[in-house]
């Protein structure tokens, strides 16, 4: 998440794979004819025809993509303002968790959406309590970060039981938890926006797991600084390192996992670059080693492939402050949730098709 100082509210190419028939020319064979002791005749002419020319084969063209379109549009009056956004396991809905303190249910064929739960004793009408961050478990437990300024609510992560409907503290978070990301493992990080990375083991412990500055910690003399102190924002954990996104710096990172679990070598996928990746929010894989991050400042979807090139995927009216995405391989699309901070309320979810490569 990153915050915009004058709008705080309450509520937060394809490259076809040509197949390309190639006609391997066997020589034609030949035989020597005895030559004969009575003379013939001579040949009557025959007119020559060049033979026109075989019409070449046309490559398949490549399928037209989708533009953009709104999934789902929330209501501001009722506080359905979402930042975090999640799948579940078979890529049918999405998950956003609201500064009214409610769970939502977004299904990705129609956009129908439902309330399915509510985070637990939940104070309205405050401009201090910010909703970030969602992840499931292998479980199907849906996680969620949210970040108090003030005594009214607990900085933690909370718990949204399979099939409950309540989301209750799992563990107190201190500091600005914003980002969730499960590694397969099982183990969940999370990207603690002044100045870490953490994890949460399965009965709530939490430990610092990465701090570097300059990778994890804000920066307020950026040329593309929040304003807010926003370091690590976005996350993405597998069992062999952790990626995210520094927002103050403009910058992505990545952190070897070693065997035994602890942070290693610490690298830049992306290095810090105001001008291609100001406003990096939200992150989450795509395929082939790439990347898909929300620019909340840009009104932009960007890749970021292996190789660390950056790429406006999408951008323009349907975004307002996108804060953060997910992937899906079951229809090859991206869906971004727009948080809608600052003067345009458009809060609600987009879908942005993509090449599957």
């Amino acid at each position: 998440m990153q915050l915009v100082s004058k709008a705080i509210h309450g509520f937060v190419p394809l490259a076809l794979a040509y197949s390309v028939g190639l006609a391997a020319c066997a020589p034609a064979s030949t035989t020597t004819a005895t030559p004969s002791s009575t003379p013939t005749s001579s040949p009557t002419p025959v007119a020559q025809v060049t033979p026109s020319p075989a019409p070449a084969s046309s490559p398949t063209p490549a399928p037209t993509l989708q533009p953009p379109s709104i999934v789902a549009n929330f209501d501001v009056n009722k506080g359905e303002l979402g930042e975090g956004l999640t799948l579940d396991k078979a890529g049918a809905f999405a998950y956003t968790a609201t500064v009214a303190g409610k769970i939502l249910k977004v299904s990705l064929a129609d956009g129908t959406t439902t309330e399915v739960g509510v985070l637990a004793q939940f104070p309205q009408g405050r401009q201090d309590i910010y909703v970030v961050g969602l992840a499931f478990d292998a479980a199907e437990n849906l996680d969620i970060a949210v970040t108090s300024f003030g005594p009214a609510y607990t900085s933690g992560i909370y718990r949204l039981a399979k099939g409950g409907s309540v989301a209750a503290l799992r563990t107190q978070v201190a500091g600005f938890p914003n980002g969730l990301s499960f590694a397969p493992d099982g183990t969940c990080f999370v990207s603690n926006s002044f100045g870490q990375i953490q994890t949460v083991s399965a009965s709530g412990d939490v430990s610092s797991w990465f701090s570097e500055p300059g990778l994890t910690d804000g920066d307020a003399s950026s040329s593309c600084a929040t304003g807010f102190g926003i370091g690590a924002n976005g996350i993405h954990a597998t069992d062999e390192a952790v990626y995210f996104t520094n927002s103050d710096r403009a910058q992505m990172v990545k952190v070897a996992r070693k065997g035994d679990g602890t942070a290693g070598d610490s690298s830049f996928v992306v290095p810090s670059n105001c001008a291609t990746f100001n406003g990096a929010d939200g992150v989450a894989p795509g395929p082939n080693g790439s990347f898909y991050v929300a620019s909340n400042q840009q009104n932009a979807l960007l890749k970021v492939t292996s190789a660390g090139v950056v790429s406006v995927v999408a951008s323009g009216s349907l975004f307002a402050f996108p804060s953060s995405v997910a992937y899906s391989a079951k229809d090859s699309a991206v869906y971004v949730i727009n948080a809608a901070f600052g003067d345009v309320k458009k809060p609600g979810i987009v879908k942005v098709p993509v090449q599957n490569n």
